[in-house]
């Protein structure tokens, strides 16, 4: 076998071993939007059922728009708005993000609130962690999002 042979076998080996790094840990992002679960919240109008603040994700985080929503009081030092109960809102389509590193899978709800000012801003709900683990078959319920009133059944999710 030839220098130039062994070379380019090496080459095509590094290659490919970078091309499967890179696979193993790019993020998982499917769009859930479609499942039953979900179906009563997508494009219909909603209000926060308690109080909601809007902050700027700081960076190094993942997000789909730069704006979350949490009713997180401590989260409340970073919040750029602070939106009363009542406040209309309309969830566009949910998603799930699953980090290659730490292999945990959360549910975001994508929308737009619309402010006291009439203003309309975009933002991510992380409703939480998916994962049910260790025991996946049983499924995950999840807690009530702003927008649920606290005596309305829980999400069920099931993988």
């Amino acid at each position: 076998m030839s220098l130039k042979m062994l070379l380019l076998i090496v080459l095509t080996c590094l290659v490919l071993f970078a091309l499967l790094l890179v696979y193993a840990l790019s993020p998982a992002i499917r769009n859930v939007t479609g499942k039953k679960v979900l179906q009563p919240f997508v494009n219909t109008p909603l209000s926060l059922q308690r109080t909601g603040y809007l902050y700027k994700l700081e960076q190094g985080q993942y997000d789909f728009y730069p704006i979350s929503l949490s009713e997180n009081v401590q989260q409340a030092v970073r919040k750029s708005y602070a939106l009363p109960v009542g406040t209309s809102l309309r969830i566009k389509q949910f998603k799930t993000y699953k980090n290659a590193v730490s292999g945990f899978t959360h549910l975001y709800a994508l929308g737009q609130v619309t402010t006291a000012t009439g203003e309309k801003v975009a933002f991510q709900y992380d409703w939480g962690s998916i994962d049910a683990w260790p025991h996946p078959e049983q499924g995950v319920q999840l807690a009530h999002a702003p927008w649920q009133q606290d005596d309305e059944p829980l999400v069920f999710w099931d993988n």
